[in-house]
C-alpha cells in the first residue's frame, strides 16, 4: 500500500513459498501469480503472472519482506525496503526498470521536479504518469535519449505519483513537501 512508504511498522499480510530444487532456493508466490486486490474495494482481479515463479531474490525484495530475514536471500535491508516504492506486479514481468529516483518518497521542497530515469525502454513504450489527486493519465510526448524524464510539481501538495508504461501501473511514489 503506497501509504506505508517510508513507514517502519511493516504488516504481516501474505504469504509466499520458497522452495529448494537441486540445493538451490527458488521463491513461489502463487498468490499474486493468479492476481492481486485492488486496494480501495478490496475486489480480487484474476491475472496470470509467471513473473512470481522461480523470481530471482533481487526482484522479489521490490515488494516482499520475510518476516524471517533468513529467506531474504539478497544483500539487502529492511531500512532499503521500508523506503522503496511500491513496485506491482507488472513491473517485475517486464524488463524495463526505473533507476531512479530509488526512494519511495520525494520531497518537493529538497528535489524539485520528480526527475524519473528508465532503462530498458523502447520507442514504441509508452511512459505515463498519474497523480492520485488529479486522476488523469499524462503520457510524455518525447524521450530524451537517456530516458531521463521530468514531471513538474507545480501545486506544493503531498500527493501520490503513479508510474505507468504501456497503460498500466508499474510503481507509485509518495509525494511530500
Amino acid at each position: 500500500d503506497p501509504s506505508q512508504i517510508g513507514n517502519a511498522n511493516l504488516d504481516t499480510n501474505h504469504a509466499w513459498n520458497v522452495i529448494n530444487i537441486n540445493g538451490e532456493w527458488k521463491f513461489l508466490d502463487v498468490t499474486l501469480a493468479s492476481g492481486y486486490v485492488y486496494s480501495n474495494s478490496n475486489i480480487f482481479k484474476f491475472y496470470y503472472n509467471d513473473a512470481y515463479f522461480f523470481t530471482h531474490p533481487d526482484l522479489l525484495f521490490l515488494n516482499h519482506y520475510p518476516l524471517n530475514e533468513t529467506w531474504l536471500l539478497a544483500s539487502k535491508t529492511k531500512e532499503e525496503y521500508i523506503n522503496l516504492p511500491v513496485f506491482i506486479g507488472n513491473y517485475l514481468e517486464n524488463t524495463y526498470r526505473i533507476m531512479q529516483p530509488v526512494s519511495g518518497k520525494w520531497s518537493i521542497k529538497k528535489q524539485g521536479n520528480f526527475v524519473l530515469t528508465l532503462a530498458g525502454i523502447d520507442q514504441y513504450d509508452d511512459v505515463g504518469y498519474v497523480f492520485l489527486s488529479d486522476g488523469k493519465v499524462k503520457y510524455f510526448e518525447e524521450r530524451n535519449s537517456a530516458n531521463t524524464l521530468t514531471i513538474e510539481l507545480n501545486e506544493p501538495k503531498e500527493d501520490y505519483l503513479s508510474i505507468m508504461i504501456n497503460s498500466r501501473t508499474v510503481a507509485i511514489y509518495k509525494i511530500i513537501l
